[in-house]
């Protein structure tokens, strides 16, 4: 019973989507076979094929004057080793290598930014402390979690309702018409609206997991201009390659293209910090693979699939704009003359916080890396522990701290 009232949902509202394309195509008929309408059509083309750069373009300027208001609000941060771990550390030292002033604490806290502290996941932890913290450490990407499950929780209860399709078509979804009807706001709106409940999931999910990356390197307020911004520059490069194909009804929804966005972001991460990848299906003693060629073999991939498959097609279009507008944000944001700098910063992760100095969006520097049973105080170079430093240990007899040397990864104590 319930995958038959499920199926006659489905073609209501099917049933409205061809009805309303109907109409469209007859109030609203685009020729593109007669002389004048080619002409018509070439300059609809042209004009695509010059907004949508300048849109890429002003969306990346917004995104990097954030990043340069979050680099100047983080630059004074005042690094000190109690603010940065318990104080079990006999010596209390600063990680610059002062020695700890009880009586100038509260003078250099009052000139410190505010320091968010770790919020790590602990073993103990229940499944609602979990996300408790995640919430608290990542606002942002959770907000955005709850907006699209609120539309589509929308979009599923007035799903019988033709007057209701009839705003979802004109508002909620992008389509070449409704752009050339000046209905920009479906670039963005649109991106908050999915198909179903697994297109849902796979976004929210890849947003879940690889937004923590790029959020710990820009913060809120920049990550969620990178989000936006790539999801309606993506709803361009999806309309655009519709224009080209003279599919002017044909509708898009969905933050794929913002998520397509994260994930490049986030193998352009992985790529400068020399790291390698891998699938979850593949077991890790395969080695992963270089991430700088799953751009191109996955977009192979999907239209290989689109050009074969009988079933629902891909937005090669917008998945494509959204992956490149992410790599080359970030890429942008890499080759800002204030990343080149040294500076203080504090990322918290879901296992891991640092609290410490970075250069060119990695560890660089003196720093504070905390996990769930170790820790470590001391100097990062390229993105990782080098040179002296502290080890803090957590084990069943106490908290042990052992100072020693990093050199190429290895670990030696020293007396």
């Amino acid at each position: 019973m319930n995958n038959q009232r499920q199926e006659q949902e489905e073609d209501y509202f099917e049933h409205y989507r061809r009805q309303y394309q109907i109409n469209e195509v007859f109030e609203n008929y685009y020729d593109t076979q007669s002389e004048r309408g080619k002409k018509e059509h070439m300059n609809r083309l042209l004009w695509f094929l010059i907004a949508f750069p300048a849109f890429f373009f002003v969306s990346l300027q917004a995104f990097l004057a954030s990043d340069a208001v979050n680099h100047q609000d983080l630059k004074n941060v005042t690094i000190r080793l109690e603010e940065a771990i318990p104080t079990t550390v006999g010596n209390r030292e600063n990680i610059s290598g002062d020695r700890y002033d009880e009586s100038s604490s509260m003078q250099q806290q009052e000139k410190a930014e505010v320091i968010k502290g770790p919020i790590l996941d602990v073993p103990n932890d229940n499944y609602l402390q979990k996300l408790s913290k995640d919430v608290r450490r990542y606002p942002v990407i959770w907000g955005i979690i709850g907006l699209n499950c609120a539309m589509m929780l929308m979009v599923k209860g007035f799903k019988r309702s033709p007057r209701f399709h009839d705003f979802y078509s004109k508002h909620l979804t992008v389509s070449v018409h409704n752009l050339l009807k000046r209905r920009y706001h479906t670039l963005l709106t649109s991106t908050f609206v999915h198909g179903d409940w697994l297109h849902l999931g796979f976004c929210m999910y890849g947003l879940y997991n690889m937004g923590s990356l790029t959020y710990d390197l820009m913060g809120p307020t920049t990550f969620l201009l990178f989000y936006l911004g790539a999801g309606m520059t993506a709803s361009m490069g999806s309309s655009l390659l519709k224009l080209i194909t003279k599919n002017y009804y044909q509708r898009s929804v969905g933050s794929s293209g913002s998520i397509f966005a994260i994930v490049f972001a986030g193998l352009n991460v992985i790529t400068f910090e020399k790291a390698k990848m891998n699938l979850i299906f593949l077991p890790d003693s395969w080695g992963g693979f270089n991430a700088t060629y799953f751009l191109p073999l996955y977009f192979v991939g999907e239209i290989l699939y689109n050009i074969f498959s009988r079933r629902v097609k891909l937005d090669t279009g917008g998945h494509l704009s959204g992956a490149l507008a992410g790599y080359l944000a970030l890429e942008a944001m890499k080759n800002q003359s204030y990343h080149k700098q040294t500076r203080k910063v504090e990322f918290s992760g879901r296992n891991t916080y640092y609290l410490g100095e970075v250069k060119d969006l990695k560890k660089n520097g003196a720093g504070a890396l905390i996990g769930g049973n170790m820790s470590y105080v001391g100097n990062f170079k390229d993105g990782n522990p080098e040179g002296q430093g502290i080890v803090i240990v957590n084990t069943n007899e106490g908290t042990k701290a052992i100072k020693g040397i990093f050199k190429n990864g290895n670990f030696t104590p020293t007396k």
